[in-house]
């Protein structure tokens, strides 16, 4: 993506401040792709990157914070999730594009900018909690009640319930 291409051809060896912002468009831009596009909907997000340069390699320190849209876990409604982080990603210059290595990133030698969207993508997905739900209560109410009716009310039977879980339950129990 164009808007998120870093040029550091020009750029002295040193350090160097960059600023990103990414919106909506962002993520209908990877929702266009194909990618994962529905787990997020929405989001503002502020990217600040401090680039140094070295003769024969790039540290980026990436720090991010802001918020996105994603479906609640529970009742599937739009929640909105504050997100922060920080990384530090090496950019190297090699032909050869070696993978398996964290947080490093290779660059042809004849490249002179990197395109950093799939990488801020990949750091919104990775702040993201394992699961997305409301605070206690706000959940739709409508959605809610759909759940307990399907699964037979709010205090479910245990005899409906497979013996085997009745054993696990138990064992559970006696840890408590």
């Amino acid at each position: 993506m164009k808007d998120f291409e870093l040029k550091f051809s020009g750029l002295t060896v040193g350090k160097h401040q960059f600023n990103y912002e990414v919106t909506k468009t962002f993520f209908e831009t990877f929702q266009d792709r194909g990618i994962e596009g529905e787990l997020i909907h929405n989001g503002k997000v502020a990217f600040d990157i401090e680039l140094d340069k070295k003769e024969n390699l790039l540290v980026f320190d990436i720090f991010y914070n802001g918020s996105v849209n994603v479906d609640c876990d529970i009742c599937l409604d739009v929640l909105d999730i504050e997100i922060s982080g920080d990384s530090r990603i090496i950019g190297k210059f090699s032909d050869e594009d070696v993978w398996g290595e964290e947080d490093v990133i290779y660059i042809p030698p004849r490249d002179h900018k990197v395109d950093l969207s799939e990488l801020f993508y990949q750091l919104i997905h990775l702040a993201l909690p394992s699961k997305a739900v409301h605070e206690e209560g706000k959940c739709d109410p409508i959605m809610i009640e759909k759940l307990k009716e399907y699964n037979g009310g709010e205090g479910s039977s245990n005899e409906a319930s497979d013996p085997r879980w009745n054993t696990l339950k138990d064992l559970f129990k006696d840890k408590n």
